[in-house]
């Protein structure tokens, strides 16, 4: 069965926590080894104790790996992998930006979804990015048809053009990249303005 997969830029909510499976169950039985190590039990990173690090430390220099290696290796167990990020911070568009390449080569990936666009403008993304030439204006103008919080940052848009160059360097045999977008069709500017306006037990609220 082919391989396909999606990355979705999604509103990283940052929840940090911490899980290691290793195959066990029940009290530590082991020096060094934490509880909830042995249990798989999923803690947040501030109930980390500090007798932990040892552990952690230990295991990070057998297992620790590029950034951008882990992404390509975690398509080597799941068919859809989110990616979180930070509105607004051009090195976290970046880091996908320049993992194109691999993702589509090494991980097997032939689908990018983001949440920046909505699903019923994909017809038009899609031709933005196998078009013969570049539409500059078209990918402007489509950026500005799209919701007010979307279209700007242009390193948001920068993604369409990396796509259509790297969608150009495939042969003719090879498989486009294809490029969706995932959020509602809403008009968010007056569900904002309505949202404040309006007592909570309105109808428009």
């Amino acid at each position: 069965m082919r391989k396909c997969a999606l990355v979705y830029l999604a509103i990283a909510i940052q929840i940090i926590f911490c899980k290691v499976s290793c195959g066990a169950e029940g009290k530590n039985s082991e020096p060094g080894i934490p509880d909830w190590v042995l249990t798989s039990v999923p803690i947040k990173g501030s109930e980390i104790s500090e007798r932990d690090y040892p552990y952690l430390a230990q295991w990070l220099d057998k297992n620790a790996k590029p950034a951008q290696q882990y992404l390509i290796d975690l398509f080597t167990r799941h068919q859809i992998v989110i990616v979180g990020e930070f509105h607004h911070i051009k090195e976290h568009k970046d880091f996908v930006l320049d993992l194109i390449p691999q993702l589509y080569h090494q991980a097997g990936v032939r689908c990018i979804g983001w949440e920046f666009s909505r699903h019923t403008d994909n017809d038009k993304l899609g031709k933005l990015v196998i078009a013969a030439e570049f539409d500059k204006e078209g990918a402007l103008e489509f950026a500005r048809d799209q919701l007010a919080h979307e279209w700007n940052s242009k390193e948001h848009w920068d993604f369409i053009e990396r796509i259509w160059r790297f969608n150009k360097s495939l042969g003719p045999e090879q498989e486009k990249l294809r490029f969706i977008g995932l959020d509602m069709d809403v008009d968010f500017c007056r569900f904002f303005i309505v949202s404040g306006t309006k007592p909570q037990d309105s109808p428009e609220y």
